[in-house]
């Protein structure tokens, strides 16, 4: 259920979004210069040929996935996962979703 409550003082929290996005932005920066080292270096070549305008085509698309994906992240670095006597808080920018553990008991858990 949706709530406008959030979790007990007490509750543990796993901030999962905050982990995602660090572990982006270790990766990110690799893949850049891994992408952008062989693209210089084909572009600043005199005739880069078929080869280097394929990676160049390449690159580009592979950057704006880069961008799409850091983007994604960046939106949801402030999730979180919070247990508490109540139940399982699943926190995100749209709100805070309560499983309590009476409805989590019918799944075995």
């Amino acid at each position: 259920m949706i709530t406008e409550n959030g979790p007990s003082e007490d509750a543990s929290v796993i901030p999962y979004g905050r982990r995602r996005l660090n572990g982006w932005l270790i990766v990110a920066p690799f893949l850049i210069g891994l992408i952008g080292g062989p693209t210089w270096a084909f572009l600043t070549q005199g005739n880069p040929g078929v080869l280097g305008w394929t990676w160049v085509c390449f690159s580009l698309v592979m950057a704006c996935v880069i961008v799409a994906v850091a983007l994604s992240r960046w939106r949801r670095r402030r999730w979180a996962m919070t247990f508490d006597a109540i139940g399982f808080w699943w926190i995100t920018d749209a709100g805070n979703v309560l499983m309590p553990w009476d409805s989590l008991e019918g799944v075995g858990t």
